[in-house]
C-alpha cells in the first residue's frame, strides 16, 4: 500500500496577504511510498518491481491531478471568497463614507437653517421693535398734534373773545362819543329843562292848490312862535301828519329852517310835476 502525504498551500497573495508581489509558489507534493511485499530476487522479481512501480507511479500521478484540480477549485473558492469580502468591505466602506457625507451634508444644512432661522428672527425681532418705537412716536406726535389744536383754538377762542370785547369796548365808545356829541350838537346840559309842541298846517284855499302848479321846487315857510322863551335855544324835531296831494307820485318834504328861543320856522316843499293841496307837521322843541 503507498501513503500519501497533504499538500502544503502557501497563502495567497492579494491585499488581504502579508505577500505584495511575485507569483504564488507552487504547491510541492510529497509522493511516498514503501514497498511491503517480500523482496524477490531474479528476473521475474524484476518484472513485477517494475510492473509495480508504474502501477504506482500511474496512481500516483492520477492523485496528483486529482489533488492538483482539488487545490484549484479551492483556490479559486478561497479567493472567490476572499474577493467577496474585500466587495462587501469596499461596499460597505463606500456606503459608510456616503453615510458620513450625507451626515455632514445633513448637520451642515441643519446648521444652516437654524442660523437663517435665527437671522430672520433676529430681524423680525428688529423689525417688531422699530415699529413698536415708530408706532409709539406716531402716538407722541398725534398727542403733541392734538395739545397743539387745543392750544391754537384756546388761542383763537381767547382772540375772538377779546376781538368781541373790543368791538364792544368801540361801539360803546363810539355810543358814549355820539351821545356826546348829539348832547353838544343839541347844546343840553345833563338834563332837560322843558319842552315844547305845537302843529303847523298850509292855508286851504278853495278850488286851487296852495302850491301852484308847474314843474320844478316849490315850497311855503310856516313860522310857531313859543309860548315863553327858552333859556337857551331849543332843539326842535318836526313829523308831517297829514299830506293832501292829488293822485299820482307824492313828493312832499318838510324841514326846520331857522330856531330861535321864541320862534322856528319850518318850510315844507314839493318838486317835480306833483300837485299838493296842503300839508300839516308836528313840532316839538326841548331845551
Amino acid at each position: 500500500m503507498y501513503e500519501q502525504a497533504e499538500p502544503v498551500r502557501s497563502p495567497v497573495s492579494g491585499p488581504g496577504s502579508g505577500r505584495t508581489s511575485g507569483p504564488p509558489p507552487q504547491s510541492p507534493t510529497v509522493h511516498l511510498s514503501a514497498s511491503r511485499g517480500r523482496a524477490r530476487y531474479g528476473k521475474g522479481a524484476t518484472d513485477k518491481q517494475e510492473e509495480e512501480q508504474e502501477t504506482s507511479d500511474t496512481y500516483e500521478e492520477a492523485e496528483a491531478v486529482k489533488r492538483d484540480a482539488t487545490y484549484r477549485f479551492a483556490d479559486r473558492k478561497y479567493r472567490g471568497a476572499e474577493s467577496g469580502r474585500q466587495a462587501l468591505c469596499s461596499f460597505i466602506r463606500s456606503h459608510r463614507i456616503c453615510m458620513e457625507a450625507t451626515t455632514v451634508v445633513v448637520f451642515s444644512l441643519v446648521a444652516m437653517g437654524l442660523f437663517i432661522l435665527f437671522f430672520i428672527n433676529n430681524k423680525i425681532d428688529s423689525y417688531e421693535a422699530d415699529v413698536q418705537q415708530l408706532q409709539a412716536e406716531m402716538i407722541t406726535k398725534e398727542k403733541m398734534f392734538q395739545a397743539k389744536m387745543r392750544q391754537l383754538q384756546s388761542e383763537m377762542t381767547a382772540k375772538a373773545q377779546m376781538f368781541q370785547a373790543e368791538i364792544q369796548q368801540l361801539q360803546t365808545e363810539m355810543a358814549a362819543k355820539d351821545n356826546r356829541t348829539h348832547v353838544q350838537n343839541l347844546g343840553q346840559r345833563d338834563y332837560v329843562e322843558r319842552c315844547e309842541s305845537g302843529n303847523l298846517e298850509t292855508p286851504k284855499k278853495k278850488k286851487a292848490s296852495f302850491f301852484p302848479p308847474g314843474y320844478g321846487n316849490r315850497y311855503h315857510d310856516l313860522t310857531a312862535t313859543f309860548s315863553r322863551a327858552f333859556r337857551t335855544t331849543p332843539v326842535v324835531t318836526v313829523g308831517l301828519t297829514n299830506v293832501d296831494h292829488y293822485p299820482g307820485h307824492i313828493r312832499v318834504s318838510a324841514r326846520v329852517t331857522s330856531v330861535t328861543k321864541t320862534a322856528l320856522t319850518v318850510q315844507i316843499g314839493t318838486w317835480h310835476n306833483s300837485e299838493m293841496y296842503q300839508a300839516k307837521v308836528h313840532w316839538m322843541a326841548c331845551a
